[in-house]
């Protein structure tokens, strides 16, 4: 183990948990996903629903992006849309 090395073992939400016991708040939001939480009891029935059924479809048009696009559509602001999904920060980048 390098000098002052955490490692987690398990999440929960915003909390990680370490080897030793101890509790970290979860700052690094690291692949998108993660902002949702670790284990989040809300959403991981969901995501082995889907996993289930369809992981990925690329650029080709599915009802699970259609709705994940109304549903920001509906939380953010008039006037401000969603127009593509991006699979990296590079790629929203690129897009934008």
């Amino acid at each position: 183990m390098w000098m002052n090395e955490v490692y987690f073992q398990k999440g929960m939400n915003d909390i990680l948990y370490a080897e030793d016991g101890r509790e970290y708040i979860d700052l690094h939001t690291g692949f998108g996903a993660v902002i949702l939480g670790h284990s989040n009891p809300n959403i991981t029935p969901v995501l082995k629903d889907q996993v289930n059924k369809v992981w990925t479809t690329a650029r080709q048009a599915s009802r699970v992006v259609e709705d994940a696009q109304e549903a920001i559509k509906n939380f953010l602001p008039p006037g401000l849309v969603p127009t593509v999904f991006g699979s990296s920060g590079l790629e929203a980048a690129e897009f934008a």
